[in-house]
């Protein structure tokens, strides 16, 4: 049993995508770091996408750490009004339950949220018993989750300039996103294309769906794959869907490739944090979804990419977070409705020929990131522990 009794305790919250946990890492890191005595509880969600029984993405990356958690059972708040609405919402009431037990046996000096659903029974319980609530807001545009959170926080940090407006302006400031020690490890190595070009490699492609893959973007990659393999190397990232199994298809399909295309193919279910620094490193360009973090992370790097943004996502999100990079000329974005094999494989090529304009424009905005938000917030929750008697 742990003993919490005269030590820093700090709660996190946030979940149900990649976008959501990798900041939240990030800032577990740096808190570990400043503070390695302080005590961590992280509070996830048990669900993961909505009208699925598959597991959160927090719910399979954390057990893999070392930080303490709890996962919660907590209904998807939708902007819609829909007979399921109501269900959801009934889902949210043993959540709420949930964080208030776990919040008021830890007795946490201060909550941190990164949004996602999960974080709005926790930061509405964290209110309730006094805990002071810092939000971070990852997106062009702001979640449901955190417009609602805010209300109840003390401080609110944001990404992008543009979101302060949805926001409070006395108690929001741009911090910038945290970013993963794995990722700011890969900023300084050489550039991608040049050393491919010196070791003449083909150019590597870096695919992926998200964290939890995209059938849509799978079946189009398959329509092309052998010529993809002819010119460029690829990692593919596509994700175990329960429902589709993409990752075992796939696998097969790999099998009866020719031997000299099957060595150019790196599939993969999932990229944790122990490998994304060293994908990251080996990938010319990144093709795939455009959720906040990733925007980030590519924006971060230096790397041209391709954007097939999510059209459901609430707010058009991850549509308004890829503009970011396309008006900075580093991206293209290739909407669900004109993807197909053909277009894709036009696209990739047209960015590909025209590698150097793209790879100077990335390099450019890259200048413009904040890159050390992960200790600022880390800082920025460690100082509400400084003057507590328990601390």
């Amino acid at each position: 049993m742990l003993n919490w009794k005269n030590i820093m305790k700090i709660a996190v919250t946030g979940g149900g995508s990649g976008g959501h946990l990798s900041p939240a890492l990030a800032v577990i890191q740096k808190i570990r770091e400043f503070k390695p005595q302080a005590k961590i509880l992280y509070i996830g969600g048990r669900l993961g996408m909505e009208n699925t029984n598959q597991p959160s993405i927090e719910q399979e990356v954390i057990p893999q750490t070392d930080i303490p958690h709890v996962f919660i059972y907590a209904g998807k708040l939708q902007r819609r009004w829909a007979i399921s609405s109501v269900f959801l919402l009934i889902g949210a009431i043993p959540g709420f339950l949930q964080a208030l037990f776990y919040l008021s046996r830890f007795k946490p000096v201060v909550l941190f949220s990164t949004g996602g659903y999960v974080s709005v029974p926790v930061v509405f319980s964290a209110w309730l018993l006094r805990v002071p609530v810092i939000i971070h807001e990852q997106t062009a545009t702001v979640g449901l989750s955190n417009k609602i959170g805010a209300r109840f926080a003390r401080e609110v940090y944001v990404s992008f300039a543009s979101s302060v407006r949805h926001f409070s302006a006395g108690k929001t400031s741009v911090s910038g996103n945290p970013l993963r020690s794995e990722i700011v490890a890969v900023m300084n190595k050489q550039r991608r294309i040049e050393k491919h070009q010196q070791q003449q490699q083909l150019p590597m492609l870096y695919i992926t769906g998200g964290a939890q893959g995209s059938h849509f973007i799978n079946k189009t990659v398959e329509e092309i794959l052998s010529k993809l393999l002819e010119k460029y190397r690829l990692i593919w990232q596509c994700g175990d869907n329960h429902r589709y199994r993409d990752f075992m298809r796939l696998k097969r399909m790999r099998e009866n490739l020719p031997d000299q295309l099957n060595e150019h193919l790196k599939l993969v279910k999932y990229v944790g944090p122990e490998d994304i620094g060293d994908v990251f490193h080996q990938a010319d360009l990144v093709v795939g979804r455009s959720g906040a973090n990733t925007v980030n992370e590519i924006m971060a790097l230096g790397l041209p990419a391709i954007f097939i943004p999510i059209p459901w996502v609430t707010n058009n999100e991850q549509y308004k977070n890829a503009r970011i990079l396309v008006n900075a000329g580093s991206a293209v974005i290739l909407s669900e409705n004109q993807l197909n094999g053909e277009s894709l494989l036009k696209t990739i090529n047209e960015v590909m020929d025209n590698y150097d304009e793209y790879w100077q424009k990335a390099e450019a905005i890259r200048a413009s990131c904040k890159l050390h938000a992960a200790e600022f917030l880390a800082q920025k929750i460690l100082a509400y522990g400084s003057n507590k008697t328990n601390c």
